[in-house]
């Protein structure tokens, strides 16, 4: 059973006609181009995937976008699937929701593929496209590029559950769709996703239901493109299982450009994830957090991230602690989720083995320091522990933990009392031969700087403080 969100009180195929997305939601008379659904499990070209591929949206620019591509639906030969405008949209009110009024044509034939990701076999559906030429052959085999934590031990498809996982593929084609399947976690959903088409910043959309059939692109000028899409709410609002892409107008899929050169992984709370961003908590979400103002996007380690030319990992989950959650009847702290590939399964593990970063960024703590003006028992302990833990997967990696700016010593000394325990972490371990581990003090906020969702940072003060923390990435790394 879909909801089918609807805009302006009219039905979901008429409201994109409505905006000026679409000219109809109609199979063109005589078009005979048939779509491919495309799934590629993670891992399932190992040599593609550990060597190839592209990271987030302001990264892939490479690829031409085209003024085209406000054509209608109709133009693409899509059938009864409206197409996504591509102008850039910001305005986190502004989402399209996916249901079955909104379900495309697309072709389940072709080979199946296999995977093996930690420990786990996964197999997708090939499909033409998954054995399309052309484009520069010396980038390697069609592939689609994988970016943060995925479980894969799904048949039907692998599922995200992280916010800001990205799917990236490089395609040949005029229109692009996409199949997913919501499953709504501790808090409901639904889950949110950014759309990226060569580097231009699409309409977010909604996604409620299962096997639904999402347009993302239409209208685009023959040949290659690049598509990103990008998981922009928490496990809390679901966990997705991507289906597939379905490409149309061309050959399909394409060998994937060379990934970023580096790997920053997030590990925090709410505070750096994007959370609650977009909104204001005096005018749009002065009661709550709606998710829509929710974006991994807009976030502090997104913009980290790209100014440092890295890929993002975001594994971040709100009101978790590592010796009490915001929930205090919630006994699921941080550490318990972080070695899994979708926090909220326990079963679902994740081994560590791709997506390895270089760099590790910490914003934890918040949760179990609120309010208190000496370290609570056992957190610097447990936030200690923590850090071998995560030493023992990237011994490699430099390692910060750090203080956010919104952590402050009013109306007790918190900041302080959260910088001396961190700092005797980062001695102690520094006496102990670990020379890669370092602790950052961002600048404490000001009232103005936290006005996002339930006193969240806005996205300004968010990429200055991410600014700050580049600094200090290239600074010590010499990237």
């Amino acid at each position: 059973m879909f909801r089918v969100r609807t805009i302006a009180g009219v039905g979901a195929c008429s409201s994109f006609v409505a905006l000026g997305l679409v000219g109809a939601c109609t199979q063109p008379a005589g078009s005979n181009t048939a779509p491919v659904l495309v799934v590629v499990p993670p891992n399932a070209q190992p040599d593609a995937f550990a060597t190839t591929g592209l990271d987030s949206g302001a990264r892939m620019a490479e690829a031409s976008h085209d003024a085209g591509q406000q054509e209608a639906a109709t133009e693409a030969g899509l059938a009864d699937a409206p197409s996504v405008t591509m102008h850039p949209q910001h305005d986190a009110g502004t989402f399209e929701s996916a249901g079955d009024a909104v379900s495309s044509e697309r072709s389940m034939d072709g080979g199946s593929d296999t995977a093996k990701d930690g420990g786990k076999d996964a197999t997708g559906t090939g499909g033409d496209a998954a054995t399309a030429t052309g484009g520069d052959a010396s980038l390697g085999t069609p592939a689609l590029v994988y970016i943060g934590r995925f479980d894969t031990s799904d048949p039907v498809g692998p599922q995200m559950g992280w916010p800001g996982a990205r799917v990236v593929a490089r395609f040949d084609g005029t229109a692009a769709t996409v199949q997913l399947t919501q499953t709504d976690g501790y808090s409901g959903g639904p889950s949110y996703f950014n759309v990226f088409i060569d580097g231009v910043e699409s309409t977010p959309f909604s996604l409620e239901g299962a096997s639904v059939v999402v347009p993302l692109a239409s209208g685009l000028s023959a040949g290659e493109h690049v598509l990103e899409l990008e998981k922009r709410t928490e496990a809390n609002l679901g966990t997705v299982r991507f289906e597939g892409f379905t490409f149309k107008g061309g050959t399909g899929l394409l060998p994937p450009l060379p990934r970023a050169p580096h790997r920053i992984e997030f590990m925090s709370d709410s505070t750096i994830d994007g959370y609650g961003v977009l909104g204001n908590t005096a005018t749009t979400c002065p009661t709550g957090d709606p998710p829509q103002y929710n974006d991994s996007h807009n976030s502090f380690a997104s913009f980290t991230a790209t100014a440092s030319n890295a890929e993002m990992v975001l594994s971040a989950y709100s009101g978790k602690g590592l010796t009490v959650d915001e929930d205090t009847a919630d006994t699921e702290f941080y550490q318990i989720l972080f070695p899994r590939a979708l926090p909220d399964d326990p079963a679902s593990v994740w081994t560590f083995h791709t997506d390895v970063p270089d760099a590790v960024v910490m914003s934890l703590g918040g949760v179990d320091m609120d309010g208190l003006a000496a370290a609570p028992a056992g957190f610097q302990t447990s936030y200690d522990s923590f850090v071998g833990t995560v030493r023992g997967h990237y011994p490699t990696a430099a390692i910060w933990l750090t203080v956010w700016s919104q952590i402050t010593n009013d109306p007790v000394a918190t900041r302080t009392a959260m910088t001396n325990a961190l700092q005797a972490i980062v001695t102690a371990r520094s006496a102990a031969g670990d020379h890669n581990l370092f602790l950052y003090v961002f600048p404490e906020a000001t009232a103005a700087d936290g006005t996002g969702c339930e006193g969240h940072a806005t996205a300004a003060h968010e990429q200055a403080m991410a600014a700050l923390m580049t600094t200090e990435i290239q600074t010590r790394l010499g990237w």
